[in-house]
């Protein structure tokens, strides 16, 4: 989390957010991390009509999502079991 509770990223991760059929990712502005896994999965989505936010996120959006994951570099999908 960013000091003012914006999420931002994993420890060397994104975060991504699903609600619904949307996926969210913490905006650039907010310091995460603008890795090519993450620019790259962003236009998998948009090629695949899954639409697609990069836009301010909180800790309570990640607690009310309908699941959560994180990419790297490493790990280029990894779900998130609980939160």
């Amino acid at each position: 989390l960013a000091l003012d509770g914006e999420l931002v990223s994993g420890i060397t991760s994104n975060v991504f957010v699903v609600r619904g059929a949307t996926v969210m990712t913490p905006r650039l502005a907010s310091g995460c991390r603008p890795g090519v896994t993450r620019e790259r999965l962003l236009a998998l989505l948009g090629e695949a009509g899954i639409p697609v936010q990069e836009r301010r996120l909180t800790l309570a959006e990640l607690r009310s999502a309908d699941g959560a994951f994180f990419t790297s570099a490493l790990t280029p999908v990894l779900p998130v079991g609980a939160f």
